[in-house]
């Protein structure tokens, strides 16, 4: 049984890390799937080459 739960325990654990440590790459396919709270303002997210980038607003 505890070996079970220090399995458990050690995946928790590395999906943790490994969602915590990406790039953060956002796919899109259209401005619309981008999220808006991705950018930090003036700049707004926009899908350039099916990614999530921002872009400033002029």
């Amino acid at each position: 049984m505890a070996e079970i739960l220090k399995f458990v325990y050690n995946i928790f654990i590395f999906i943790f890390i490994s969602t915590t440590s990406t790039d953060g790459v956002y796919l899109c396919s259209e401005d619309s799937d981008c999220n808006e709270k991705y950018c930090y303002m003036p700049q707004v997210a926009k899908c350039i080459g099916q990614l999530c980038k921002c872009v400033w607003i002029k």
